[in-house]
């Protein structure tokens, strides 16, 4: 096997965009055309190039894009692709302008994140996209379901359209609430 020009490493990926669209027309076969699909597209995409397989998922019909952090989405706004992102990873404070900029969801996982958001987007004259992120047991990352739903009836947001997932991998019982807060409660 000979070693592609300009590789200073044995180990090296060649990436066939033909094999990610077939794969990808695979995978959308088994969901059916209703359901959304995902690329993430994190570690620069795996090391295959974040605005090469951003644009190569585009073209290929996938319907959102997902990456860690905020430089990672400012490469694939780079790389001109127009498809919905969602920052997977926590942002500070400082980093929400940027984000909604980007016209990237946020993956809140406390209340000050929200009451940024709402903050930020309303000064912005914009309707924020945020991802309410739950913990989901292990103890990583965000909040015990019973306590990020008190906080998000609490938490006064009015930017908030709408609220996409929620990541989990275990079910709980959530009692009876309101869900008003998935409807924009105001214009910004």
């Amino acid at each position: 096997m000979n070693t592609p020009k300009g590789t200073t490493r044995l180990v090296w990926a060649d990436i066939n965009l033909s094999s990610y669209r077939d794969n990808l027309s695979q995978i959308r076969k088994l969901t059916g055309p209703k359901v959304k699909l995902m690329a993430v597209v994190k570690a620069n995409a795996y090391g295959h190039g974040i605005g090469r397989m951003s644009q190569a998922a585009e073209k290929f019909g996938v319907d959102w894009l997902g990456c860690v952090c905020l430089a990672e989405a400012e490469k694939i706004r780079q790389a001109k692709v127009k498809l919905p992102i969602l920052i997977l990873n926590y942002l500070d404070q400082g980093s929400i302008f940027d984000a909604l900029r980007l016209k990237a969801t946020i993956n809140a996982m406390d209340e000050k994140v929200l009451r940024e958001v709402d903050k930020q987007a309303i000064k912005m004259g914009i309707v924020a996209s945020v991802q309410v992120k739950f913990d989901t047991g292990m103890h990583r990352a965000g909040c015990l379901p019973e306590d990020r739903l008190k906080n998000i009836k609490i938490s006064g947001c009015k930017a908030f359209l709408p609220i996409w997932l929620l990541l989990t991998r275990k079910i709980y019982h959530i009692p009876t609430i309101s869900w008003q807060f998935l409807k924009p409660l105001s214009k910004p």
